[in-house]
């Protein structure tokens, strides 16, 4: 996408297979899509396959049960809470390199799903224990 944008300038069609794509790499064109005129942008064929893998969630949902299930999840993106989830995840990040040892063998892949859901769960809470 990058050498899109650097080869087509700031508003460029990628034309793939029977379907012309859009790419809005200004600042100013993708609020104009994404926020000043949202309701004329349709999400394309490849939101009904995502919606049948993800189901009827905030990614995948469109119109008033969008906006309802963002309104429900906009707390947890003001920017102060924004701010201290930095630090959160750096402690947390600590406290699990603490558990390893010099040696050991590590599945990395559960480790981060672990690390992820104990900051996703409660992230904020300084009496929250990881196991």
């Amino acid at each position: 996408m990058q050498k899109v944008a650097h080869e087509h300038g700031d508003l460029a069609r990628i034309d793939v297979v029977r379907t012309s794509l859009f790419l809005a790499t200004h600042p100013d064109f993708v609020k104009d899509v994404l926020v000043t005129n949202n309701r004329l942008f349709g999400r394309g064929r490849g939101h009904l396959r995502m919606k049948l893998l993800l189901g009827d969630g905030l990614l995948t949902t469109d119109g008033e049960q969008h906006r309802r299930q963002r309104r429900l999840v906009q707390p947890a993106f003001h920017r102060q809470r924004v701010e201290s989830y930095g630090d959160t995840m750096a402690e947390r990040a600590d406290e699990l390199s603490h558990r390893w040892r010099d040696g050991q063998s590590v599945e990395v892949l559960g480790e981060m799903m672990g690390l992820t859901l104990v900051i996703v769960a409660n992230p904020c809470s300084p009496d929250f224990v990881m196991m």
